[in-house]
């Protein structure tokens, strides 16, 4: 039995990467001792739950309605139907009333960017507006999907931009990334090290930009209140070597790191 091909048969999951799946796969084979022969169905059950914890849990119930909402823009002006798009994905949702003090908190110590790469870009890109300004837009998503729908958003509004796909987990996925002035990676780190420890220093290595912005959330999904500067010890070490600065906005912890 193909395990991969068998979790994607689910809707939710088939436009994810082969090898991020069999990435979880594994993931979830290794650390509840099951055995690829035998535990085949607990595996494929196990890895789908893992897939909709790091992937599908910022989805909202509306996601599907991008496309119909995306049909209605009718142009960059558009806030009202922009908002619209960006409610339906939780990370975005929570960071509609900053954006415009998210975007000019980091550009008033990167400068404006002639370029932006976005990594695990979920709907960010759709706040495109608020950035105050037109730099070409690079967008990585994990979902084949999901790349198609950005990239019909920059062709509909007629943007500069670039949907990519790919599992970013991989260093040969790494290694392709094209260079920017800044690099946002918004609430991607936590997720990318459930699927692979250790990937975010190997990731910043590869990253050919100027600058990185990377968020962390303030709360949990339930809305519970955490404590960043107390679990990102890890990540802390990491960027040691850089210079940057911390900014709070709304629930959101943004560090931004000058890369060279």
């Amino acid at each position: 039995m193909d395990l991969v091909s068998e979790i994607k048969k689910k809707k939710e999951f088939k436009s994810l990467d082969d090898s991020f799946v069999n990435n979880a796969l594994n993931k979830v084979v290794k650390e509840n001792q099951l055995k690829l022969e035998k535990d085949s169905e607990e595996i494929i059950k196990k890895t789908r739950a893992f897939l909709r914890e790091v992937y599908g849990a910022f989805v909202s119930k509306g996601f599907n309605k991008r496309d119909k909402l995306l049909s209605m823009i009718k142009s960059l002006d558009d806030i009202e139907t922009h908002q619209k798009i960006l409610k339906q994905h939780i990370s975005t949702a929570e960071r509609i009333p900053y954006y415009t003090q998210v975007y000019s908190s980091i550009f008033a110590i990167t400068g404006q960017p002639k370029s932006v790469l976005d990594i695990a870009a979920g709907l960010n890109p759709v706040s495109y507006p608020f950035l105050k300004c037109r730099p070409k837009y690079y967008a990585y998503e994990l979902s084949e999907t999901d790349a198609e729908f950005l990239q019909k958003y920059f062709d509909k509004m007629k943007i500069d931009g670039k949907a990519l796909h790919g599992d970013i987990t991989l260093l040969s996925e790494m290694q392709k990334l094209p260079s920017a002035d800044v690099c946002f990676l918004f609430k991607a780190l936590d997720t990318l090290e459930s699927v692979r420890w250790d990937v975010t220093k190997e990731l910043f290595s590869n990253i050919n930009c100027k600058w990185i912005v990377a968020s962390f959330p303030m709360k949990s999904l339930g809305g519970r209140k955490i404590m960043p500067e107390k679990r990102l010890s890890w990540f802390l070490r990491i960027i040691s070597q850089f210079e940057y600065t911390k900014i709070t906005i709304g629930d959101e912890l943004f560090f931004v790191i000058r890369k060279a």
